[in-house]
């Protein structure tokens, strides 16, 4: 028999011996790899990407069985089901196996709750009968972890049935908590969108502003023409004035301003839902009111506000949303009426690359978004918050060209001061002074602990619990610095809700070498370099090793007099190493 030496599977790590001929499968030689259980531990994964992102039918259900037992670590296994669900959404291709299988995992509240979660949304794609009841029953267990119940409703929803209906309709009663009532009027608009629309503004009409209030309106958002039978349905509701301005501000966060239904927030919310635009006089008159009264200071605080989202689509210098163009420079190139015209009508315009496509599949979803990607099997789309959504080309069943993913209505939500104070902040981007281009490799992107361990709070953790509870939780959010490189520990605070913050920041280093971290100030710091601890002072010289790195700083705002944190790289003299902080989102 001759053999094949497969070096390019496992880059020399082991040879495999295969019959030469070929497969039908694309993945035939990677499958017959794990089959033949020589695969190392450390290539495991990726073989196992070959295979699920190449494989058949067969090969998928070899892939299935290993993902659905328990002889692969805990992380392949986590993998595998990512990998199933996506051939299953964007391949259309399913495992040729017993799905039945998934019942203990989608069950046993003792299995690993991230295994447990990867399984309960695959159990949608497979859509099997024998997992209806398990699905239901997550569901509807009050004691199950809300994003795994959440993810049951999902899964329900795209099986559907009775089963699934019975389920969802149980879970939209006044008994249930808010947020599983608006998880559950979000899953039964994919079954039946007028009842979806009743329930939504029955949702609204009673709730609080801080009640779950952008779940209610996602899952209409997602459903072609759901925007328009929620506002049909809010025709006869009362929604409070309060509760329809956070449902504006969700839509037009999300890059969403459907007329009808901002239509009718509108009038429930007291706002003017198509002001007059300006006439030339007024818009004059504004330009010289940024020009002689604007605060760009100020203006940058507006910018950052969170109901207005500035920041999960723009970055400055290069950290925050990489959905529309980095600002940094825009100051510098653009003058005050073009900036104070793209804020207010910003379909006017939009450059090539963040033009909009809107999607609707054949099954009634809606998706917004600037392309990444397209091939012959998906389209990849980026939507305002800058999550990626992926779907089918066979499952489109229509798609135009958008408007812009910043809708015009946005400055309803500003005060004239607020109007000239953002647009000075964004005409003195890229200026010399504060609000300069950033000339040397200082963090600006940074993410903050929430809920941080109390126990932690009052004492610094030692180099293991650090490893244990800080640095391997889950719970980070992103959070930025100023435009001069301060990053601000009272959002930090809020963020946190704890006077003691942790803030991690990120760098790559190209070419080992010495390097100096500097900071403002170490007071009220302790610091970690990756699982180490560092000890701070103004400038400290760390030998750094190729490969990404991770700087932690734990900050007690009781003990610190400056109001944020300036951490920035050094290069040495002699040093041959470079390195650069990793920006973005």
């Amino acid at each position: 028999m001759r053999v094949v030496v497969c070096a390019w599977l496992l880059a020399g790590a082991i040879p495999c011996l295969l019959p030469a001929q070929e497969s039908t499968s694309a993945a035939g030689s990677a499958l017959r790899l794990l089959r033949s259980g020589r695969v190392p531990e450390s290539r495991l994964g990726s073989i196992v990407e070959i295979v699920g992102t190449r494989g058949n039918e067969e090969d998928l259900g070899y892939l299935f069985e290993r993902a659905a037992g328990r002889d692969w670590p805990l992380d392949v296994r986590k993998r595998a089901f990512v990998l199933l669900l996506d051939a299953a959404q964007n391949r259309k291709v399913l495992p040729r196996a017993d799905l039945a299988a998934l019942v203990p995992l989608v069950s046993d509240a003792e299995q690993d709750a991230g295994l447990r979660l990867a399984a309960v949304r695959f159990a949608g794609a497979a859509a099997s009968p024998d997992l209806a009841e398990p699905l239901a029953a997550l569901a509807r267990n009050s004691e199950a972890p809300e994003p795994l119940r959440a993810a049951a409703l999902e899964s329900l929803a795209a099986a559907g049935g009775e089963t699934a209906k019975e389920a969802v309709t149980e879970l939209l009663q006044a008994d249930q908590p808010f947020r599983i009532r608006a998880l559950a009027a979000g899953a039964l608009a994919q079954q039946d969108l007028p009842a979806a629309a009743a329930a939504a503004a029955e949702l609204l009409s009673s709730a609080q502003p801080e009640d779950a209030i952008p779940i209610v309106l996602d899952g209409m958002l997602a459903r072609r023409g759901g925007t328009e039978q929620l506002a049909s349905a809010l025709g006869e509701s009362s929604v409070s004035a309060d509760v329809a301005k956070v449902a504006l501000r969700h839509m037009y966060s999300v890059g969403r301003s459907d007329e009808a239904l901002v239509e009718s927030l509108g009038r429930a919310a007291g706002l003017d839902s198509d002001p007059p635009p300006l006439t030339d006089e007024e818009f004059q008159a504004l330009v010289n009111d940024i020009r002689e009264h604007g605060d760009p200071v100020r203006g940058e605080d507006v910018f950052r506000r969170a109901d207005l989202s500035c920041m999960k689509c723009h970055a400055v210098s290069a950290a925050g949303g990489q959905v529309g163009p980095d600002l940094s420079a825009v100051g510098s190139i653009s003058p005050i009426d073009f900036l104070l015209n793209s804020v207010l009508l910003p379909d006017q315009a939009i450059k090539e690359a963040y033009i909009t496509r809107v999607v609707a599949t054949v099954d009634g979803e809606v998706l917004q978004g600037i392309v990444v990607d397209r091939s012959d099997e998906r389209l990849v789309l980026k939507d305002a918050t800058g999550a990626i959504q992926t779907v089918a080309i066979e499952d489109i069943e229509e798609e135009v060209e958008g408007k812009s993913l910043m809708p015009k209505g946005l400055v309803r939500f500003m005060t004239r001061g607020e109007l000239v104070d953002l647009v000075s902040f964004l005409s003195q981007l890229g200026r010399p002074g504060d609000f300069a281009i950033r000339s040397t490799p200082r963090f600006q992107r940074y993410r903050v602990l929430t809920a941080p361990p109390e126990e932690f709070v009052d004492s610094a953790p030692n180099d293991e619990q650090f490893e244990a509870s800080i640095l391997r939780s889950e719970s980070w959010a992103p959070i930025y610095a100023r435009a001069n490189g301060t990053a601000p520990l009272d959002e930090a605070v809020q963020a946190s809700g704890s006077p003691v913050v942790y803030l991690a920041a990120e760098f790559d280093v190209i070419e080992a070498g010495l390097i100096g971290v500097k900071i403002d100030s170490a007071e009220g710091v302790a610091a970690w370099l990756n699982d180490d601890s560092l000890a701070l002072t103004p400038e400290t010289k760390i030998e750094a090793s190729a490969g990404r790195h991770r700087i932690t700083l734990r900050v007690d705002t009781r003990a610190r007099s400056l109001p944020g944190v300036v951490l920035e790289l050094v290069r040495q003299s002699g040093s041959s190493a470079e390195f650069q902080p990793v920006d973005g989102a």
